[in-house]
């Protein structure tokens, strides 16, 4: 501490520098000890697994902050293009990513969560099945998706079936714009819809034909020593 106790002393004489000395050297203490290793994960905008347009970052990054995995450390997602991210990753300049590495890097994979997501629409409810089997049967909808890269393969999907899009900031924005009509659809995924108030729900119907399943997974950079003996 730049405050020597002997400086105290002169100041204020023995007693009260004494316990000042000791008060200040509580505070560096728990100053060091609440401070935590950052780590940045290399995220691409994937909502709703990876977004900055949601307060938790997304889907993963509230997975992550919830496992065991290096309970010890901050995670901070840094948002990349796609290409940059694959760029970055290959010239070893990384800790942490949800972008998928080359196979060729020495890096660990850990799922953070055995389950699979199912990213999917909703609609308000009918007594017919919510079912496709080609997308381009939803061509007559206006749907609602999470805001992302407009050249992005999933945006794609949509687009070349000629279907209508309408960008959401949230998936909250989705539900609300379901119930009040303004789109036919919205983009969800199951935990969040699992999670809504039975009202909401009732009112909503879950498609039973998935837009893609997958499950969370993050990956280690071996060489990081920043974390390497907090995930192991």
């Amino acid at each position: 501490m730049t405050v020597t106790l002997n400086f105290l002393i002169i100041l204020l004489g023995d007693s009260l520098a004494m316990k000042i000395y000791l008060l200040l050297t509580l505070l560096f203490c728990a100053s060091s000890f609440s401070q935590e290793t950052t780590i940045e994960v290399i995220s691409i905008e994937y909502p709703p697994f990876t977004t900055v347009e949601r307060d938790d970052d997304g889907l993963a990054f509230t997975l992550l902050r919830k496992s065991k995995i290096g309970s010890s450390l901050t995670w901070i997602p840094v948002f990349l293009p796609p290409g940059r991210a694959n760029r970055v990753i290959n010239a070893d300049q990384w800790c942490a990513s949800f972008y998928p590495p080359s196979s060729t890097l020495n890096f660990s994979s850990y799922v953070l969560d055995e389950n699979l997501i199912s990213i999917s629409l909703i609609r308000k409810r009918e007594p017919t099945e919510f079912t496709w089997t080609m997308l381009e049967e939803l061509k007559p909808y206006l749907i609602g998706l999470l805001r992302t890269n407009h050249n992005s393969q999933f945006v794609k999907s949509f687009t070349d079936a000629g279907i209508k899009i309408f960008y959401m900031e949230s998936v909250e924005t989705g539900i609300k714009m379901v119930l009040s009509d303004r789109v036919d659809y919205a983009m969800i995924d199951n935990i969040t819809f699992d999670s809504l108030d039975s009202e909401t729900k009732r009112q909503l119907q879950f498609s039973n034909t998935h837009l893609l399943e997958t499950q969370i997974t993050l990956y280690i950079n071996n060489k990081c020593a920043e974390i390497k003996s907090n995930v192991e």
